[in-house]
């Protein structure tokens, strides 16, 4: 009796034990927010606040942030507090879109956006903007630059960036919203939008011989790529901030 009372005491003591490490191993935590589910990416935490998403914990390596569910949706425009004060020239954004090609049931890799700060030594400072297509096998993209909703210059070509430059210092010049497109009859892309805070900021065209248009939104369109059946997810990292705020999410769902 006294073994058997033994053996039972044995078996509840591992099993507390095991609870701790049950729970280190299970899944991250998500938040509804905008109708949404969000879930937190490398060591990130996620509370929502007076309506808006709070993205904390975020480390220098661009490993935190959010992933975002969209369902079945033609686009997705994020809006976030512009964090130009707290940026310095480590603080990176990084943007994966997921989705599903038209044909095809699994969800994949739709395209990525990187922006980051380049070298202060360099002849035009500011963020370097790149784009990448690869996915769906897209090696050129038209750039088009907007001013107060007006096109007022466009790039075609097979380069993947361009450098966006303020005449205030280059941590100033970081977008305020970024719209995700591609589902359906929708051209594949991404628009990034800046606030009145980024005046006289103009997007540098290295490989066209450093071509300047000014504008306050700047729009990327994979050409002659794969068609794209719907978007499903969107990856949202940042690098070196001590937290990133969401604003507003607005999905525009396919029918």
């Amino acid at each position: 009796m006294k073994r058997h009372c033994r053996s039972i005491f044995f078996a509840l003591l591992i099993f507390a034990l095991a609870l701790p490490l049950s729970g280190a191993q299970s899944a991250k935590p998500s938040v509804e927010y905008a109708g949404l589910t969000h879930t937190a990416l490398g060591g990130a935490t996620l509370a929502v606040v007076d309506e808006r998403l709070i993205v904390s914990n975020i480390g220098p390596g661009g490993l935190e942030g959010v992933l975002i569910d969209l369902g079945i949706a033609r686009r997705v425009r994020t809006v976030w507090q512009d964090f130009s004060a707290e940026a310095n020239f480590a603080t990176l954004l990084q943007v994966v879109t997921l989705g599903t090609l038209a044909g095809h049931a699994a969800e994949s890799t739709i395209g990525s956006l990187f922006v980051a700060p380049i070298e202060r030594d360099l002849p035009t400072p500011g963020l370097a903007i790149e784009v990448n297509f690869n996915a769906i096998r897209a090696h050129s993209y038209t750039f088009e630059i907007y001013d107060d909703g007006t096109l007022v210059g466009s790039q075609t070509g097979d380069f993947v960036f361009t450098v966006a430059s303020p005449t205030s210092p280059a941590s100033q010049a970081w977008p305020i919203a970024l719209t995700q497109l591609g589902g359906g009859a929708e051209p594949t892309g991404y628009i990034l939008e800046w606030g009145t805070a980024s005046e006289n900021l103009t997007f540098t065209f290295p490989h066209r011989d450093n071509v300047r248009i000014a504008g306050d939104e700047l729009r990327v369109y994979a050409k002659e790529a794969i068609a794209v059946s719907d978007l499903t997810g969107s990856e949202l990292r940042v690098g070196d901030l001590s937290s990133l705020t969401i604003l507003g999410e607005d999905v525009e769902s396919l029918p």
